[in-house]
This record gives C-alpha cells, structure tokens and sequence, in this order.
C-alpha cells in the first residue's frame, strides 16, 4: 500500500509503516516534501504498484492536502484503486484545549496502522 504524508504526518506514516511490516503489510511512504508543486507523478506511480492509498493530514478534512490527493485520484487514478482512498485527518471539530484530547484527535499511528489494514484487508 502507499502512504502519503508530509511534515510531521510523514514521521507518523514512518512510524506506521515499519509496525506493518512487522505484520507482513509492505507500505511505501511518500514524503510529499513540497505541497507546491504537488509531486502527483510519485503519487501516481506508487499506487500504480500498490493498488491502495491511505493519506494521514493533521488538518481538517474539507480543502485539506489529504483531500487534495485523494482528488488527484478521482481525475486521473481512478483504475489504480483496488480499494478507495483513504485520509486520515483531524476531525472537523473544534480543537480542543486539553492536549490528550488533542492528542487523541490527531492522524495517530495507531489509526494509521488501521487504516491501512482495513484497506489492505
């Protein structure tokens, strides 16, 4: 599968997948390092291979990068998918002012680590 992440998501996406490997998933991560120009050939070619896309941005869904990505799918991707693309972002809630439920709101490694399986599952 692919993971696409950047800046502090791209750590977590790391984190994420050397725990899959350990479960026998093998998932290539993307630093997207710039969001201008967006790298959508690397994208492309990756779930070219992989067949599954999980996508881990710490803003809200709605005009997000993840979103952004996903979208790249719907216009010129769509028949790499085996599975839907799937983002993983901070709900569309308020933050919160207590740090462990901010802390549970975020792109965690263990919703990663869900996500993925469900989509390679």
């Amino acid at each position: 599968m692919t993971l696409v992440g950047y800046s502090i998501d791209l750590v977590r996406c790391l984190k994420a997948a050397a725990q899959l490997a350990t479960d026998g998933i093998d998932a290539e991560v993307i630093d997207l390092r710039t969001l201008a120009p967006l790298d959508k050939d690397t994208i492309l070619g990756s779930v070219g291979k992989t067949g599954r896309l999980l996508v881990a941005d710490e803003c809200y869904p709605a005009a997000s990068v993840a979103s952004e990505v996903a979208s790249i799918f719907a216009d010129e991707g769509f028949g790499l998918l085996k599975k839907s693309a799937k983002r993983i972002n901070f709900p569309a809630v308020p933050v919160p002012l207590s740090p462990p439920l901010e802390e549970y709101l975020i792109p965690r490694v263990d919703k990663l680590i869900a996500a993925a399986k469900q989509l390679v599952g």
